[in-house]
């Protein structure tokens, strides 16, 4: 028999006893009762055209009847011969035809649609072909245009906005469906306006999937419709496309942008991401945020709100933040020191907290005597303070801090030689001098014993830090060694 059909013979035979039957059934508009086969057969045969042709059923009522008796779907056609004898009419009238890439492209080229682009806007020319009864049955099988056409398309998608819109807008169709649509889609522009969204759920779908320009309108836009159910809202500006956008975007404009109250929302809001909040605010003209309460502020929101010159230093302010205690409080001072110690009274910090602000890499070494003399009274009272000072201490800043401070920390500063610099610029009588010197380790330590003579290495300034000892009369001479040291003789009384 395979030999027959590739012969011709049987295959000739078939559609010549198909053809006789096709006209019987059309005259009697009756069709045998087992038709899967030979449905299958016409759906697939890209000829069958030619067969209509040749038993001369080719007038738009018997190819009608054709078609609605068996429930036609052309699945592939031989589209000049279709147009030819008229099917082609039939076809898109009975939507007669499978939503398949070559149906549609076949039908489009037909009727003088250029097809060009189709492998990367397949929807924005099915939806603009001006072919009514195309654009109608597409939509109303708009899954089966996702399943058996769309999701097979090699390329991604440059579809209009406009047809993107359409899709979101519709409510017969599932979010997951539309996220199947515009997963596929090259995103080369944006939704400009969020009023040409219908629905709640198709701006938040939108949102989500990060298809609204951003823009101050926007923003503006999706509040009033929201107020309710901040949530979408907070999800637009969350998003960094969004923010780092209209962080270099002026609001200038919007009255709505550069009212202080929603400037003070942005700050306070827990919902918001600093980085949000910092790209909005940056965006709006409104300075200081005069009626900032402090709700919600963690470390990491003031120091955004100080280095984006939202909020200023007010003791009221600080109080607040203090009893929140996350330590957003100690984030304020160090960034505001100068105003911080200005205002400073007894009580307003305590020893941790004082640590936890020498800690703030923001405060820098270059603030440490002002921070140590204005909390002289809690650091000398405090070795563990005296000792973190200590650390931060150098040969820069030591000359403008607290003699007092100084002293106390003198144990815990390093090296050896700023010590004896910090002694130095202390000064005193010869017995305090002497005291501070057996605080240090050795060999520096004989230096505050009668009659020693302590050998200790070079460094920059050591001859007059001898020479001042000995106009204290603590050194009675120095003698310089073969090894490079220097040896120091201290006085026998």
């Amino acid at each position: 028999t395979t030999s027959f059909i590739e012969e011709g013979w049987l295959r000739s035979f078939v559609e010549k006893q198909l053809g006789l039957y096709l006209v019987w059934a059309i005259r009697h508009e009756q069709a045998i009762t087992s038709t899967n086969v030979i449905v299958n057969y016409i759906e697939e045969t890209r000829s069958f055209p030619l067969l209509l042709q040749e038993n001369e059923i080719a007038n738009a009522e018997m190819m009608t009847t054709l078609v609605k008796m068996f429930g036609l779907k052309f699945k592939q056609l031989d589209f000049g011969i279709a147009k030819k004898i008229g099917l082609i009419d039939v076809i898109i009238a009975e939507n007669a035809y499978a939503i398949n890439s070559e149906m549609i492209k076949g039908l489009l080229q037909i009727k003088g649609i250029p097809i060009e682009e189709f492998g990367v806007r397949s929807y924005t020319l099915i939806s603009n072909c001006g072919i009514d009864s195309i654009v109608s049955y597409v939509d109303s099988n708009f899954i089966k245009y996702l399943d058996e056409l769309y999701i097979s398309l090699e390329a991604d998608q440059s579809d209009n906005i406009a047809d993107i819109v359409k899709v979101l807008n519709r409510d017969d169709i599932s979010d997951d469906d539309k996220v199947r649509f515009i997963e596929k889609q090259t995103q080369q522009g944006r939704i400009d306006d969020v009023a040409r969204l219908k629905t709640d759920s198709a701006l938040a779908l939108a949102v989500k999937t990060s298809w609204i320009l951003p823009s101050w309108n926007n923003v503006v836009k999706i509040w009033k419709r929201n107020e309710d159910n901040l949530d979408v809202f907070w999800a637009y500006v969350n998003n960094p496309s969004c923010y780092q956008v209209l962080s270099n975007r002026n609001s200038r404009g919007i009255k709505w942008a550069e009212d202080e109250c929603w400037a003070k929302v942005f700050a306070e809001e827990k919902k918001l991401s600093d980085e949000a909040m910092s790209g909005l605010l940056a965006g709006m003209d409104k300075g200081i945020i005069s009626s900032y309460s402090g709700r919600n502020a963690t470390p990491s929101r003031i120091e955004c709100l100080i280095r984006g010159r939202r909020i200023k230093f007010s003791k009221q302010l600080y109080v607040t933040l203090r009893k929140i205690g996350n330590g957003s409080h100690i984030t304020l001072a160090a960034l505001c020191i100068k105003d911080f110690c200005g205002e400073y009274e007894d009580g307003i910090i305590d020893k941790d907290e004082t640590l936890q602000l020498l800690s703030v890499e923001a405060l820098g070494r270059q603030h440490l005597p002002l921070v140590a003399n204005t909390l002289k009274e809690l650091v000398v009272d405090s070795e563990e303070l005296t000792s973190d000072i200590a650390e931060k201490i150098n040969i820069e800043n030591f000359s403008e801090i607290d003699e007092s401070v100084l002293d106390s920390a003198l144990s815990f500063i390093t090296p050896e030689s700023l010590q004896c610099k910090v002694i130095q610029h202390i000064g005193g009588s010869a017995e305090e001098i002497r005291g501070r010197l057996r605080r240090m380790k050795e060999p520096y330590r004989k230096l505050g014993e009668l009659g020693m003579r302590p050998h200790i290495q070079k460094w920059e300034g050591v001859d007059l830090f001898t020479d001042f000892l000995r106009s204290k009369g603590i050194v009675s001479s120095v003698s310089n060694r073969v090894d490079g040291t220097i040896q120091i003789n201290t006085t026998q009384s």
